[in-house]
């Protein structure tokens, strides 16, 4: 049997103080000084790329809408920089990692399981929310038990 290495396909960007590192598929890196780079037309930039992004794919008519609801949801929240570089909203859970919780859920029967979900989790193969994170952890400790 011959097991093949699955390959990263997008390049990775770390955060190191004003520098910004990337990861090629190749493995070549090669690191950026932000601080050289006009910080108000970037900061203008980034802000209507991330309003824009999250309408992507949303009825043109809904757009104006959604995208108010994103507005309000970062000033009352706020922001932060994910470990692999991406802006996310303080307490917001992803629509993937909710449908995998949901997926998930129904097939965790013991601890062992719960234990084999955090595995895959931590290995990046499987977005979950914070919150069923959590859950999991309890359940492979046994500090809770599942209920059917």
């Amino acid at each position: 049997m011959t097991t093949e290495k699955k390959t990263n396909k997008k390049a990775t960007w770390k955060r190191g103080g004003d520098n910004a590192t990337i990861t090629f598929p190749d493995g070549t890196e090669k690191t950026f000084d932000f601080s050289k780079l006009d910080d108000a037309v970037f900061a203008y930039y980034g802000k209507k790329q991330f309003l824009g992004d999250g309408v992507a794919g949303v009825a043109q008519a809904e757009k104006s809408g959604r995208m108010q609801e994103i507005y309000d949801e970062v000033t009352t929240n706020g922001v932060e920089l994910s470990e692999d570089g991406r802006i996310r909203v303080i307490g917001r859970t992803r629509s993937n990692e909710r449908n995998n919780d949901a997926k998930t859920r129904a097939n965790v029967k013991t601890a062992a399981d719960a234990q084999s979900v955090l595995n895959t989790h931590k290995m990046g193969l499987l977005k979950l929310s914070a919150e069923y994170v959590v859950e999991l952890q309890e359940i492979a400790a046994g500090k809770k038990t599942i209920v059917p």
